[in-house]
């Protein structure tokens, strides 16, 4: 899995996330120096895992973010709707994404590695 974020604004960020071939959108909160609960995490490479939620069913979690715990990936659709973790969705606009439960399924199914490299394209703005 390979997540690319093409957008980092003062309020949002954005990024395109491919997984085996297919591609999906994120939405994560602004870069603020990986503040808890307030900011996106930062570039690298971390392990993932899959498990069931009781509200959302399946999602993945990520492990070994610096400062960081319980960064999931889990339905959304705008920034108010995460305190730092990944919102996928199967097509966005600007400061959100849409069809985020369709899309968290496909990403659990598809996922073909164990982990996950986030680069950002872009500085912030």
């Amino acid at each position: 899995m390979k997540l690319q974020r093409f957008y980092m604004g003062k309020e949002y960020t954005q990024g395109v996330l491919i997984v085996a071939g297919h591609m999906f959108y994120t939405l994560e909160r602004p870069w603020l120096n990986n503040k808890k609960n307030v900011s996106c995490i930062p570039e690298g490479r971390y392990p993932i895992y899959v498990f069931k939620h009781n509200r959302w069913g399946d999602i993945i979690g990520l492990k070994n973010v610096p400062g960081r715990t319980e960064i999931l990936f889990h339905p959304g659709n705008y920034v108010k709707d995460t305190k730092g973790c990944i919102l996928p969705g199967m097509s966005c606009g600007r400061g959100y994404v849409n069809n985020s439960s369709i899309a968290l399924q496909h990403i659990v199914q598809y996922r073909d590695k164990d982990f996950i490299t986030i680069e950002n394209l872009v500085e912030v703005s």
